[in-house]
């Protein structure tokens, strides 16, 4: 790629002529995406950044300085377009996580009042009784005591991560075997 080629291009495009920046995404895009698939962690998405990244590039094309690299102009804005989806994502898994600390220590604390009634609790309950000691206990400090996970890794003697893994594995066996044995999903009852 000849960046004064490149840079013919880009001033093209900034004069006026939008159909020259197809000619700059199809001189750019198998180094730009090399580089996504490198710097992002999350390969499915390569795509849809690197299109966000040209889009953005595009609306910003005044902003960039003819004579300098343009490739690693598009990289740093395809760098910044990972950074917010990273935010996202995190924000996401955060937002989840508390949804589903939240109505576990519902369910736990309707399981620890009788009633009879309930069949999802009755089947919770059922599913806390075959959980081991230690993920027992794990749930036991998270919810009934409402421990934060670096207290309950402080006591544990574990590594915080190791307990929202825990955490993670443990909701996710309970909601499966609740499941199984609630009569709408096809259990025993």
């Amino acid at each position: 790629m000849d960046g004064d080629d490149l840079d013919q291009k880009i001033r093209a495009v900034v004069e006026g002529k939008t159909e020259s920046y197809r000619e700059v995404v199809l001189l750019t895009q198998d180094r730009l995406r090399a580089y996504l698939l490198h710097y992002c962690p999350w390969p499915d998405t390569i795509d849809d950044v690197a299109q966000e990244t040209y889009l953005y590039a595009y609306e910003h094309l005044k902003d960039y300085s003819p004579g300098t690299n343009f490739l690693a102009w598009l990289r740093t804005l395809a760098k910044h377009r990972v950074q917010i989806l990273t935010r996202k994502l995190a924000n996401q898994a955060r937002r989840d996580r508390r949804y589903g600390d939240a109505l576990l220590a519902e369910q736990l604390a309707q399981a620890a009042e009788p009633d009879p009634g309930s069949d999802r609790i009755e089947a919770l309950r059922g599913c806390l009784g075959k959980l081991g000691d230690r993920p027992r206990e794990i749930i036991t400090r998270r919810y009934s005591l409402g421990q934060t996970t670096h207290q309950i890794a402080e006591a544990l003697q574990m590594a915080r991560n190791h307990v929202l893994v825990l955490l993670f594995r443990i909701r996710e066996r309970l909601r499966l075997c609740v499941q199984g044995q609630l009569p709408e999903a096809g259990g025993s009852s």
